[in-house]
C-alpha cells in the first residue's frame, strides 16, 4: 500500500525520500548536502549527524571536562573550550 501523496506531474519537486520515488539510493551519499554559513549553525549540523554512542562519548567527555566546577551558564564556555582544546580533538 502507497502511503505517499499522489505528486502532480507538473511539480517540479518531489518530496518523498527517494525509495519511494523509485530512484536508487547512494548509501555513502548524504540525503541532504549542508553547507554551514555560521559556526553554531555547523554544530547544530554536526551534532546531528552523531550516533547515540557519539552523544554518549561527547556528553561524557564534556561532564569529565568541568572538573570539580558545577555546570552553569557561566562555566559552560570554559568546559567547552577545556573539552576542544584536549588533545585528540583536532
Amino acid at each position: 500500500m502507497n502511503h505517499w501523496p499522489d505528486v502532480p506531474e507538473s511539480d517540479t519537486v518531489d518530496y518523498r525520500p527517494r525509495h519511494a520515488q523509485g530512484r536508487p539510493i547512494d548509501l555513502d551519499a548524504p540525503e541532504v548536502t549542508y553547507t554551514p554559513r555560521e559556526p553554531l549553525d555547523e554544530i547544530a549540523f554536526l551534532t546531528r549527524s552523531l550516533t547515540y554512542g557519539d552523544m554518549i562519548e561527547l556528553a561524557t567527555a564534556l561532564w569529565n571536562a568541568r572538573g570539580d566546577k558545577p555546570v552553569t551558564l557561566e562555566s559552560m564556555p570554559n568546559i567547552l573550550h577545556k573539552w576542544a582544546t584536549e588533545s585528540g580533538h583536532e
